[in-house]
């Protein structure tokens, strides 16, 4: 075993025995809505999550990209790979991508389009990010009369699990 200090932890809440599942199919059905998220990393790995609410809005995470070293043409052909069949409500990428230096002809939002990952661009505020924190330590809560909560993560999310648990 390794020791992990835990002062300082993000997500106090999260216990891998309450939050971590085994693999379901999540069905295309009007009782839940799947969408779809992208952080593209330059220094940082870059992270796409497959997501979806049931209609008891339990939030599940139930894939994982996370991949480093990549172009952005193979992200978008393993998330093709990934999302085969699948329809959803809606997909992000982070804002950020829009950016354009002035040397650049075209920014990476434009080349993530190109090759197919069609997403609305949600800007992080500080704000955002804060919101985004308290809505998933709520979620991750446990209800005491019903010894459930509403956030969770398929096992095969190793990256994710492996985050979360750390955040800080």
């Amino acid at each position: 075993g390794k020791f992990i200090q835990l002062s300082g932890l993000i997500f106090k809440q999260y216990r891998k025995e309450y939050h971590v599942i085994k693999p379901f199919d999540i069905p295309d059905s009007w009782e839940w809505t799947k969408f779809r998220t992208l952080d593209h990393g330059l220094n940082n790995p870059t992270a796409c999550l497959w997501l979806a609410f049931n209609r008891e809005d339990e939030l599940y995470i139930y894939d994982e990209l996370y991949e480093t070293e990549k172009q952005i043409d193979q992200n978008c052909s393993a998330i093709k790979t990934i999302s085969a069949g699948e329809k959803y409500a809606w997909s992000a990428i982070d804002g950020s991508t829009k950016t354009r230096k002035a040397d650049d002809k075209f920014t990476y939002y434009d080349i993530y389009k190109k090759h197919g990952y069609i997403a609305r661009p949600v800007w992080l505020t500080e704000e955002r990010i804060s919101n985004a924190i308290n809505e998933i330590k709520q979620r991750m809560t446990l209800n005491e009369k019903t010894g459930k909560c509403r956030f969770y993560i398929f096992e095969n999310c190793y990256n994710t699990i492996k985050e979360i648990s750390r955040y800080r």
